[in-house]
């Protein structure tokens, strides 16, 4: 109900930085959890058991256009689940006849982790759940070329959807829920490393880059998330007081994780910035009726 899902070092263009990427998928800000009482029709109509939504304090109104994961019952052989946004509300007082209604097609732009795709039978999602649902993801437009970019958000345009695109690079997004938002300017690399204690021997196993080997069971073992952002400013120092020595870090691109370092130095300075984030859904939350 919750996953993450990391890419290390994508290749963009013919930059010699090779940035990572991580892709969230949770219900992240408002809880919820409905379970379902049956699903029917193409355009999924997913009923739930009366006083479902009165559990809630949300108006009818307020879960039009939400995204939502819908999930099997466990006990299903079937374990396929689907992102999709609410189209119509159903709900007859006082608590009676409530329903969702989703039509195909209304959550485009969302790539959540392992792909999400397809629909098991009606019947196995008796007794499954529905939830709200945000799919982040993290990464660095090292280019500003969209085409860099197909396979991870097709249709990319410059000056859509928060995409700045234009050949303006270095930019760092957070893209929620298909929707891109730029965080900062002048950044040269971001790297993500992840902790957990992978081979059960009761200890974590130090941080270590994505591994596209690691399986679901392997991913659910992830405790911590490092990140490593690196700036660097758009011009070169000109003037100096006195010789700089050399080597300095300051001015060369350091190692960052997997990344290796420049071997010269181009006269940019850089800002490291490394950070230490724990895995949510680790602890319950006593406010918290849904799933975080």
């Amino acid at each position: 109900m919750y996953s993450l899902e990391g890419t290390n070092n994508e290749v963009q263009g013919a930059e010699e930085v090779t940035p990572d990427r991580l892709n969230i998928m949770g219900n992240i800000e408002d809880p919820l959890n409905l379970k379902i009482q049956s699903l029917s029709g193409s355009s999924v109509t997913v009923a739930f058991d009366d006083y479902s939504f009165e559990q809630y304090p949300y108006l009818d109104s307020y879960f039009s256009n939400k995204f939502i994961l819908i999930l099997p019952n466990p006990a299903s052989a079937c374990l396929a689940a689907e992102v999709r946004t609410v189209t119509h509300v159903t709900h007859s007082e006082p608590a009676t006849n409530e329903k969702f209604n989703f039509s195909p097609g209304q959550a485009p732009g969302i790539n959540p982790p392992g792909g999400l795709s397809g629909m098991c039978a009606d019947d196995d999602y008796a007794g499954g759940s529905v939830m709200f649902i945000d799919v982040i993801e993290y990464w660095l437009d090292l280019t500003g070329n969209a085409n860099d970019f197909v396979a991870y958000f097709p249709g990319l345009t410059a000056g859509v959807n928060g995409y700045i695109g234009g050949g303006v690079g270095g930019v760092l997004y957070l893209t929620r829920n298909g929707a891109h938002n730029a965080l900062a300017q002048n950044i040269e690399n971001l790297q993500f490393e992840y902790n957990g204690d992978l081979n059960d021997d009761g200890t974590m196993d130090g941080f270590l880059p994505w591994n596209n080997a690691w399986v679901l069971d392997d991913v659910n073992k992830i405790r911590q998330v490092r990140i490593w952002v690196l700036g660097r400013t758009p011009n070169r120092v000109l003037n100096t007081s006195g010789r700089p020595t050399g080597g300095i870090h300051i001015y060369r691109r350091p190692d960052v994780s997997d990344t290796s370092a420049m071997t010269t130095e181009d006269r940019h300075k850089r800002f490291l910035m490394n950070s230490t984030a724990n895995v949510r859904n680790l602890s319950l939350n006593l406010y918290n009726q849904g799933v975080r």
